[in-house]
């Protein structure tokens, strides 16, 4: 009566070889892709970004070169605005909690509310400190000399004026107490180590906080740019 061959078979030593090599290879796996999955955010935050900064152009050429307003000094009933700011409208009576992104200037321009957040802080929203819960990004309040004044005309700043950046999140104080901030309240360095940036003539890019500071120390420069 023939033999039936018998099948090969792991040995112990074998199979835990094989479980090494794969446990090798996601461990080497796993940084590449969650590097990868960062830098996706950081472009996809920068499109966002993009996408706020276009809204806003157009805003201006329907306005005759004004720029959309600054949403400065929190909303201030008291304060300058003639009417809605880019962000919100401050008139919407019920408080800062009841202020909606429909009720802004570009609004109409952007049609949807996803651009306003960075990715990263579109999980969180409803735990974000003040108008962080409307947008990730603020608008420079050289647009409106850092004062409740008109906006200015486009015209009257440089094409590489930065416009918006992605604030620094671990301020959750003041920086986020309305739709517009100093020149030296930088950008966040939570995109490996920089933060997203839009400029005048709709141009961006990520900036870390010693370019911010660099450019700080520049006469004139692009962040504190009030004419």
């Amino acid at each position: 009566m023939p033999t039936r061959p018998r099948c090969a078979a792991f040995s112990l030593i074998e199979l835990l070889v094989v479980i090494g090599i794969i446990a090798l290879l996601i461990g080497l796996l796993l940084p590449a892709l969650a590097m990868a999955r960062r830098t996706a955010q950081a472009l996809e935050c920068q499109s966002q970004l993009r996408q706020v900064n276009l809204a806003s152009q157009v805003f201006t050429v329907e306005h005759r070169d004004q720029l959309p307003w600054t949403n400065w000094d929190n909303g201030n009933a008291a304060a300058y605005a003639p009417s809605a700011g880019w962000l919100y409208d401050h008139r919407v009576p019920g408080g800062e909690p009841d202020f909606a992104i429909e009720d802004g200037q570009i609004a109409d321009y952007v049609k949807v509310v996803e651009p306003f957040l960075c990715p990263l802080d579109q999980d969180l929203q409803d735990q974000l400190p003040g108008v962080r819960r409307l947008s990730s990004y603020v608008m420079n309040g050289a647009v409106s000399s850092y004062a409740e004044r008109p906006s200015h005309d486009i015209t009257e700043f440089a094409s590489d004026v930065v416009l918006f950046w992605e604030l620094d999140e671990v301020d959750a104080g003041g920086s986020w107490n309305d739709g517009a901030n100093w020149y030296d309240e930088g950008p966040t360095q939570r995109h490996e180590g920089a933060g997203s940036i839009s400029r005048m003539d709709g141009s961006g890019k990520l900036v870390d906080a010693d370019q911010w500071s660099t450019w700080l120390a520049m006469a004139p420069n692009p962040v504190n740019a009030a004419p």
